[in-house]
């Protein structure tokens, strides 16, 4: 297991996540190996990590992530996916300057704007993504953008920047030839019609332990006049 060092440049929560998985893992008998800035090599396949990169902002409090660099003969992919469109300057800069041929990155929670994160910074964030894709041939964009609804819209107007410089900007879904289903995006109105079973409610109360012991009560899919309903 290649893992981000759990005690350093982290918060109390990812100390604390880091120490629960870093537990489970070894009741596996797995191998952790601390990757921050780290190098390793797989036949012709070189894999990198950053050192630790804000997880938003560079004066965050929220911790911080690991980018990957996947290096194979003249191609060179990054994910980076929590780093927050980057905000961060320290993240887009090392984005830069590894030239990537092609990249996954979360882009800026919008949703958030002038509620857990302030209009400037969004605004930093989205112009920091135009920026990557300026400069990198394929960006394909993940987590925190598309908890919006207007995220579409938004990359389509980067989209329209950078596809006469010959780059492409798009989401996971259209990479693999795939309608965008924004379910986060759109959570209010799929539970309203599509609610949860009381059963399901029930179960929710139970405490941790109890959870763990029962299996939640999850309907099968239930054939319907037209298709198929989705589980509840």
């Amino acid at each position: 297991m290649l893992v981000k060092d759990a005690r350093s440049s982290t918060n109390v929560s990812q100390r604390r996540r880091g120490w629960i998985f870093q537990s489970f893992c070894r009741k596996i008998q797995a191998e952790i190996i601390v990757a921050d800035g780290k190098s390793f090599d797989y036949g012709d396949t070189k894999v990198r990590f950053s050192p630790a990169l804000p997880h938003g902002e560079d004066s965050t409090e929220l911790g911080s992530v690991l980018a990957t660099v996947i290096e194979s003969g003249s191609e060179k992919f990054i994910h980076a996916s929590d780093i927050q469109g980057p905000i961060s300057e320290t993240a887009l800069q090392f984005i830069l300057s590894e030239r990537p041929s092609a990249v996954i990155v979360g882009g800026p929670p919008t949703y958030l704007a002038g509620y857990k994160a302030s209009e400037d910074s969004i605004k930093r964030g989205m112009s920091n993504l135009a920026m990557i894709a300026k400069k990198v041939p394929l960006v394909v964009v993940d987590h925190h953008l598309l908890r919006a609804q207007e995220s579409l819209q938004e990359l389509s107007v980067i989209s329209a920047e950078v596809k006469p410089l010959g780059g492409s900007i798009m989401t996971a879904a259209e990479y693999m030839g795939e309608q965008p289903r924004l379910l986060e995006a759109n959570r209010r109105k799929l539970y309203e019609e599509n609610p949860p079973s009381r059963q399901f409610i029930k179960w929710t109360k139970l405490n941790k332990e109890k959870q763990r012991l029962v299996k939640p009560p999850l309907e099968k899919a239930r054939r319907k006049k037209g298709g198929i309903s989705e589980p509840r």
